[in-house]
């Protein structure tokens, strides 16, 4: 039975715009973030009973298609 999920994480062109928008939608700050606050590369968010984690990474580090 699925009872929960450890981390998703999505790709975003402009990390610190997305960190903002899921912190509105989630009610809550993002608590982990590299290089740095200001200029973050992928930030992580902890939510709910379970702690489930969002990851924000920046889309220049997708892999790429072949």
């Amino acid at each position: 039975m699925l009872r929960g999920l450890a981390t998703v994480s999505f790709y975003a062109a402009d990390v610190k715009a997305a960190r903002e928008w899921y912190e509105k939608l989630l009610g809550i700050e993002a608590y982990y973030a590299v290089p740095s606050v200001e200029a973050p590369a992928y930030v992580e968010f902890r939510f709910g009973d379970l702690q489930c984690e969002l990851g924000i990474i920046d889309a220049k580090y997708a892999p790429h298609q072949v």
